[in-house]
């Protein structure tokens, strides 16, 4: 009787699947494009920018990033491929959903009766283009997938200055012991 091999890791990355071994230093949640309608005027949306962002994280000894911009966010997965092949940095790409504040309007109602036929097709065919859940696949394929559901009432990490959201559970406990 013949053996069966062990099947070898591997990462699904924007430019094609890679053995984990490769993957080296990963900033594992990053958002290189993003776009939600709860922070308007704070799109990320500029692969030039993005560009920089990461031929800076290289330097610094960086070699992959996980985007986990999921579907309806603006991941922009059209400008992906090029953006990891000129900082030389490998990019995990997301499918999936985030919070429905996030969306934009009309996305989830296309999605939600079909998010694991969408998530599958996404891992295994390619991402939709242009967020469209009916549209051709780009040859980028998701190597995760997202879900952020609902905070609970009572859960919300608090706000800073500028409106946006801050901290870690252990920050907000810590910061409600303090005088």
């Amino acid at each position: 009787m013949r053996q069966s091999q062990p099947a070898r890791a591997a990462v699904r990355t924007v430019l094609g699947d890679i053995p984990a071994a490769e993957l080296g230093v990963c900033d594992a949640h990053d958002h290189l494009f993003f776009r939600s309608p709860q922070l308007p005027g704070q799109e990320l949306d500029d692969p030039e920018a993005a560009t920089q962002e990461l031929c800076a994280f290289r330097e610094l000894g960086g070699q992959a990033v996980v985007q986990w911009s999921p579907f309806g966010t603006a991941r922009r997965t059209d400008a992906l491929p090029q953006v990891s092949r000129d900082a030389g940095v490998h990019i995990v790409a997301a499918t999936g959903l985030h919070q429905a504040a996030h969306c934009a309007p009309g996305v989830l109602e296309r999605v939600t009766h079909r998010l694991a036929e969408l998530f599958v097709a996404e891992l295994t065919e390619g991402v939709r283009r242009d967020e469209d859940p009916d549209g051709p696949a780009e040859p980028v394929r998701a190597g995760l997938i997202k879900v952020a559901g609902v905070p609970r009432a009572g859960r919300a990490r608090p706000a800073g200055d500028d409106g946006r959201r801050r901290g870690t559970p252990r920050d907000r406990r810590a910061d409600r012991r303090s005088p």
